[in-house]
């Protein structure tokens, strides 16, 4: 765990899977607070994502090294990323993948985000994604979309590779929870879309860090 902060005090979790090469780290990251709730969807979707990714990864060896990352106080303003963020080696960042709320899909046409607002230095992230479900023949549609909130944006503001992942929040189709009491773990929540989006990132951060 990363303490941090001396008025808003918080922690983000931390877990790694070292590679052979320590000189490079890929970020899987999600918010584990939430909004007075009990956040089943924002974000405890992209939590179980990312647990699930490293638990699936965890019998492979890499090139390079795996972190999972858990942010405190998304919700009051990126604040655990920011702690996070300043005190990163800069130079050992792939990139961050962040998984936020993914639980929600009411068209059933398996569409969501990857948001890298067309930052050169972050595309590449997105086409790993795009290739993977393309190569696992998933059935996903990317639909563009562009965002700072969430803790991905406190990469991008130290000039770093991040982007978002998300249900189609943008594209009309937001859980009608969101931010209200009802986040909670009902038939709302689409187990099969997250598994799809899940699978989609696992392909890609094998790719990334080079698994084998």
């Amino acid at each position: 765990f990363q303490e941090y902060g001396s008025f808003r005090k918080g922690s983000n979790f931390i877990a790694e899977k070292i590679g052979d090469d320590e000189s490079k780290v890929l970020i899987i990251s999600s918010h584990i607070d939430s909004v007075q709730n009990s956040g089943a969807n924002d974000d405890g979707t992209g939590t179980i994502s990312a647990l699930a990714i490293a638990k699936a990864l965890n019998k492979y060896r890499s090139k390079y090294t795996l972190r999972v990352l858990g942010f405190d106080q998304e919700e009051i303003g990126l604040v655990g990323s920011k702690a996070y963020v300043k005190s990163l080696n800069k130079n050992e960042l792939i990139g961050d993948i962040q998984l936020e709320m993914m639980g929600t899909n009411t068209r059933k046409d398996g569409v969501f985000h990857v948001i890298d607002c067309d930052k050169s230095h972050s595309t590449f992230l997105t086409n790993s994604i795009a290739q993977a479900i393309v190569d696992n023949n998933i059935d996903l549609k990317i639909n563009k979309a562009c965002t700072t909130r969430s803790d991905h944006a406190k990469f991008w503001d130290a000039n770093l590779p991040a982007v978002v992942l998300s249900e189609n929040f943008f594209g009309g189709d937001s859980d009608k929870c969101y931010h209200k009491k009802c986040d909670i773990l009902d038939s709302r929540i689409d187990f099969n879309y997250i598994e799809k989006i899940t699978k989609a990132v696992a392909y890609s951060v094998k790719n990334l860090i080079e698994a084998y």
